[in-house]
């Protein structure tokens, strides 16, 4: 298993069961059943799974091989409320040195734009 973490193998054990529960809802039989679309839709289980099975020579074709991952929504970040901004402003003010004067004015001003 190539020297993964101990639980990258039960992992990849995991997502071959959801991937095999897939394939079956879908009535894919044989690896060669498996479409573009299929792994795109699947994509995040597939990857690294139809490397080895081509590696392996289980299968001549590799769907993933072409796919490209999806532009995926990122969580915009959390923001500071009132009292965290007043606590990190004062932790700032501690510091009387130029560098210290600089940071708290950066911050301070972002704080507040």
């Amino acid at each position: 298993m190539r020297q993964r973490s101990e639980n990258t193998v039960p992992s990849y054990g995991e997502d071959l069961k959801t991937l095999l529960a897939f394939c079956e809802q879908a009535e894919l039989a044989k690896p060669d059943d498996v479409t573009f679309r299929h792994v795109e839709f699947y994509l995040p289980a597939l990857r690294t799974f139809w490397r080895w099975m081509v590696r392996e020579e289980i299968t001549v074709k590799n769907p993933a091989a072409d796919v490209f991952m999806m532009p995926t929504h990122k969580k915009l970040p959390d923001y500071l409320t009132i009292p965290e901004q007043d606590q990190l402003l004062a932790a700032l003010a501690r510091d009387p040195s130029l560098l210290g004067i600089r940071d708290y004015a950066l911050v301070a001003t972002a704080l507040n734009t």
